[in-house]
């Protein structure tokens, strides 16, 4: 994208990435390593296809274990997310605290790149499939309504920031954040889920958008 070309770092500040999750690397205790053992066996065989025998096939020990820790697939899922979750508000500094312009180019520039390494790409691939029960299961729209209520506060800061500092215009940071935050999701969820060409069609007017309405002249 022409106006974030130039930056091909940091997209992990707001956007989640395996690397970034102590308890998928470097998993502490059998509760931690049943959750990463249930990550990999997700990217490795989706949703619908996931059981705990599929998990235990990513797990060490005895699968009698993953039972006496959790009662379903499901329940290790939502563990995985407040996880997540927990680890992201401890680790992503308030908005206010980057330099505006050049974080929120990079986060972009991270959200749109074609390159998406493979773990990232697992990453993302996840969160879309388990995003979808959220339309059913209130247990995960409340998961997910948590991490993008923290997510869309952070991008708010961000441009807040760059508001302040003469970055960006004089522009509504909640209504600037929130069209960000949906916009990237949308070109995210079509990446993960289709083949089309329709997201690299819109970068142009995505470009246009952030040239003529929120970065300062």
């Amino acid at each position: 994208m022409e106006g974030i070309e130039s930056f091909n770092t940091g997209g992990e500040c707001l956007f989640t990435m395996k690397e970034k999750h102590s308890f998928l690397e470097n998993p502490k205790g059998t509760e931690e390593e049943i959750i990463q053992a249930t990550f990999n066996a997700l990217c490795e065989y989706g949703y619908a296809n996931l059981t705990i025998e599929r998990i235990g096939e990513h797990f060490d020990k005895s699968n009698s274990l993953i039972y006496k820790h959790f009662d379903d697939k499901d329940d290790l899922l939502l563990e995985f997310l407040s996880l997540m979750i927990q680890e992201m508000k401890q680790s992503i500094p308030p908005g206010g605290d980057v330099d505006p312009a050049p974080r929120l180019k990079a986060v972009l520039n991270g959200a749109f790149s074609a390159e998406q390494p493979g773990d990232e790409g697992e990453f993302k691939k996840a969160i879309v499939e388990l995003r979808a029960q959220a339309a059913h299961d209130q247990r995960y729209r409340d998961k997910l309504s948590s991490y993008d209520e923290f997510m869309q506060q952070r991008l708010k800061e961000v441009i807040q920031a760059g508001v302040e500092k003469g970055q960006f215009r004089d522009v509504d940071p909640d209504a600037v954040s929130s069209y960000i935050y949906t916009v990237l999701h949308g070109f995210q969820t079509l990446r993960s889920t289709s083949d089309t060409d329709i997201p690299k069609m819109a970068e142009p007017e995505i470009d246009a958008y952030l040239n003529n309405t929120l970065y300062a002249e």
